[in-house]
């Protein structure tokens, strides 16, 4: 077999099978990859398939094709049984959500009437309530502290909330702490802000279920 000048037979491939632009006769280069940066089994150099799935069929989220991590549950947190980690379907955590909101409910009331020792109450109480339901949803009861504070702390560890927001509600933790004590006078606006995490939080616990059945 003849090669030219430049070291190129007459379908323009050198001795080491590669043309000009460094791809053999099947259309790989030396690391294995086509012009669409995929190899001979179809997955790039990241080890991605064109769908965007590895080798066990997981995306680069942990999610198959069907929309389940390697644990069979979705990015909503339920399995293909549509229920979570702790055995619990879309009702079950509604039903937790309509506890808290009652909760909610109470704590307005009481800051109307300015009493504001008995809101707090309430708000903690439904604090306590959803944290435990998003921790137990995504992770597992196993993850669950009978501590509003770790249990704040294990969202945010987790990702299930952002640090910005659990800093918001560790000053609301507070401010519930201090408003049982004698001396820890508050005011309308502390209070109504600790109420207003507390719907922020229940919106966050009713996203879990927004596209699920009920």
């Amino acid at each position: 077999m003849g090669y030219d000048r430049k070291g190129y037979d007459r379908e323009g491939y050198n001795k080491h099978g590669y043309n000009s632009d460094g791809y053999d006769r099947r259309g790989y280069n030396r690391e294995g990859y086509n012009r669409a940066g995929f190899d001979r089994d179809g997955y790039n150099k990241e080890g991605y398939d064109i769908d965007g799935f590895d080798r066990q069929g997981f995306d680069e989220y942990g999610y198959d094709r069907h929309g389940y991590d390697k644990d069979g549950f979705n990015a909503q947190g339920f399995d293909r049984t549509k229920r979570n980690r702790s055995g619990k379907k879309a009702s079950d955590i509604k039903r937790t959500i309509k506890k808290a909101e009652k909760h909610s409910q109470k704590a307005k009331k009481e800051l109307e009437k300015k009493s504001f020792s008995y809101s707090l109450v309430e708000c903690r109480q439904g604090m306590e309530l959803l944290t435990r339901e998003i921790i137990s949803h995504y992770l597992g009861e196993s993850f669950l502290s009978s501590d509003l504070c770790k249990n704040i702390n294990t969202c945010v560890h987790h990702n299930l909330i952002s640090e910005e927001d659990a800093a918001k509600l560790h000053q609301a933790r507070m401010h519930c702490n201090d408003g049982v004590h004698a001396n820890g006078a508050k005011t309308y606006n502390q209070v109504y802000f600790v109420n207003k995490m507390l719907e922020w939080l229940i919106e966050t616990t009713y996203s879990i279920i927004e596209n699920e059945p009920q």
